[in-house]
């Protein structure tokens, strides 16, 4: 279903209402598409389509227990297609517990990342 532009809010409302969530990788090899990590902390299954073997998601995407990654020059097959649907059909309506996914990606967290900051403003932390 394609809903064209929505606001910040209307996006949110629609990452509470589905089951799976899809991602697709960027066109340039060095950039990180940042909603990853919001898909991340909802819990939810996430389908990845990468487009590139050295895209930077899949390095996070590997330790996300329910992913599914996906690249972008699939054969479509039989299998491939029983494979997809396996994966929507086992995962619909899971969700991974928040302190779960805080534990897999705990460099990322909001307590985290602001520490770095705070470290860097206080010339506290060198990289």
């Amino acid at each position: 279903m394609f809903h064209g532009r929505v606001n910040g809010q209307e996006a949110k409302e629609w990452l509470e209402k589905t089951d799976i969530l899809i991602n697709i990788g960027n066109t340039i090899k060095n950039q990180m598409p940042s909603k990853i990590f919001e898909y991340f902390s909802s819990g939810k299954p996430i389908l990845n389509f990468f487009k590139f073997d050295q895209c930077p998601t899949l390095q996070y995407t590997i330790k996300y227990p329910h992913c599914m990654n996906i690249p972008e020059n699939f054969t479509l097959s039989q299998d491939f297609i029983a494979s997809v649907r396996d994966f929507c059909v086992s995962n619909a309506g899971y969700r991974i517990p928040y302190n779960e996914v805080e534990n897999i990606f705990s460099d990322f967290t909001v307590r985290e990342v602001g520490s770095v900051f705070y470290k860097l403003l206080n010339n506290d932390y060198y990289l």
